[in-house]
């Protein structure tokens, strides 16, 4: 587990508005660091509310986004999962985590961070992702919002 000191305070009255996102139009690459491509629930997620070209602005959550790609790419517990579910937990703001299950709430990972700055809150203070392998008929590996699944 890997612990990390990102310190924040107060979450505004402003809220992810996430709930509008079921499906999407296209995928966009966010880094070529990443293989994964990114749905447009995840690239608004990751680029502040503004749905833009990457690299233009990174918004209050794109740290979580690179986090959990390189989590999910890399790490040995992740990396031959057909399908994970992807938790930002701040229900408690002394102990924020992210968590990476298999889809039946087997933890795969799990790390702590000390605390987020953001302009928008999460629903609920979590945000969940799903993230599914391509397929080699040239299906990409895609990171989701579960609305978009």
């Amino acid at each position: 587990m890997r612990h990390e000191t990102i310190r924040v305070i107060d979450m505004t009255n402003n809220t992810l508005e996430i709930n509008q996102f079921y499906g999407t139009e296209k995928y966009h690459k966010i880094s070529d660091i990443f293989k994964s491509v990114v749905t447009d629930g995840v690239f608004y997620v990751y680029n502040g509310n503004k749905i833009k070209n990457p690299g233009d602005y990174n918004g209050d959550y794109s740290w979580f986004i690179t986090d959990s790609l390189a989590v999910i790419e890399h790490h040995k517990s992740c990396v031959d999962q057909p399908f994970l579910h992807i938790t930002l937990d701040a229900t408690d703001k002394d102990n924020i985590q992210m968590i990476i299950d298999d889809g039946n709430e087997n933890v795969l990972y799990t790390q702590n961070y000390d605390s987020i700055i953001v302009d928008y809150a999460l629903p609920n203070n979590k945000l969940e992702l799903y993230w599914v392998q391509g397929n080699d008929l040239g299906s990409p590996d895609v990171l989701e919002l579960t609305g978009e699944y």
